[in-house]
């Protein structure tokens, strides 16, 4: 369904309730990363980490599959001009965000700023050595080149013939990547192209033909159980098994993205708060972690009650993050960029 402003609903739904799922799992991992408090408070992030699987980590793959929805959509233009202004936009905020958070970085480290510091926050933003969250916009830059090259064989293939492509890229990529971490041995991957390929043409898939069916519900709860059993594993042995680029995400991922279709498919207009989610959902997500290093570097967190801890960082995460995207807008370079 699309609403007035001709956005489909249930992207616009997916994107609010996603960016606050991503605050929501940075603030458990921040607060883990910290030494003092991962010490003091262990059982209570162990806890949480659990819980958040089911809760989270599915956004990350919605995105891909949105991007892979509206993109790969036969009717829309997509040349490589069109392309480039897409990639422009990334590089724009990577130019801009990324290589401030680089630089922030470094001037902590080195407890100096200046040119060799600029230097070296150069050479990580280049090599994507920056803030962890932002691999996700190298990622959607490779996406986005292959996008040209993937749209006449998706808007020439069947239902079927895709729905089989999907299946082997996950099977040669992300099936492989699962049983190497979790066995200790070194299958060959039979796929070289990147791994959130399989969520962008899931994404159109799943919005084109897909349904909510009880094999869909079932392999999708299956495999969420999978992740959360094998993440409990002593000494992070399957720490790794709740990201996109192994099995269990893609089960789970395709699970939400139907059950928004189904049951979210409305327009958000007459949801103020949802709608203003959804439009500044990609600042959101580039900015807000870099509240949550500002109140544990800075705010002496262990002084406070744990919980409220948690609360300054989901709140200031998403507020802060609007805030600066509002003002970054009022510039002339970064209008319908952030």
């Amino acid at each position: 369904m699309a609403s007035s402003q001709g956005k489909i609903g249930y992207f616009e739904w997916a994107r609010a309730l996603g960016a606050l799922a991503i605050v929501a799992l940075h603030v458990q991992v921040a607060c883990a990363l910290s030494q003092s408090l991962s010490d003091a408070h262990a059982t209570s992030l162990f806890v949480e980490a659990e819980i958040l699987v089911p809760l989270t980590r599915w956004a990350v793959p919605v995105f891909f599959m949105i991007s892979g929805a509206l993109l790969l959509d036969p009717e829309r233009q997509m040349g490589w001009r069109k392309v480039g202004r897409h990639v422009w936009r990334l590089a724009l905020v990577l130019l801009t965000f990324g290589l401030a958070f680089c630089l922030m970085e470094q001037a902590f480290d080195d407890h100096a700023l200046g040119l060799a510091q600029l230097g070296a926050a150069v050479v990580e933003l280049l090599s994507g050595d920056t803030w962890d969250h932002l691999w996700f916009l190298y990622a959607l830059i490779d996406l986005y080149l292959l996008t040209p090259l993937v749209r006449p064989f998706v808007a020439g293939a069947s239902r079927r013939e895709l729905g089989w492509v999907i299946v082997g890229l996950w099977a040669m990529h992300c099936v492989v990547h699962t049983v190497n971490v979790l066995s200790g041995e070194y299958f060959v991957y039979l796929s070289s192209l990147p791994y959130a390929l399989v969520y962008y043409l899931a994404g159109y898939w799943l919005h084109r033909y897909g349904r909510l069916s009880r094999g869909v519900v079932a392999a999708g709860l299956v495999s969420v159980v999978a992740c959360m059993v094998l993440y409990a594993l002593p000494d992070d042995a399957g720490a790794g098994v709740v990201l996109p680029e192994h099995a269990f995400m893609l089960p789970y991922a395709a699970m939400v993205f139907l059950a928004l279709k189904r049951w979210l498919d409305r327009p958000v207009e007459t949801h103020p708060v949802v709608a203003l989610l959804a439009d500044y959902s990609f600042g959101i997500y580039v900015i807000h972690p870099l509240f949550g290093h500002v109140i544990i570097l800075l705010g002496h967190p262990m002084e406070w009650p744990f919980p409220l801890v948690q609360v300054a960082i989901f709140v200031t995460g998403v507020l802060g993050s609007i805030a600066i995207t509002w003002l970054v807008r009022r510039i002339p370079l970064f209008r319908g960029k952030i």
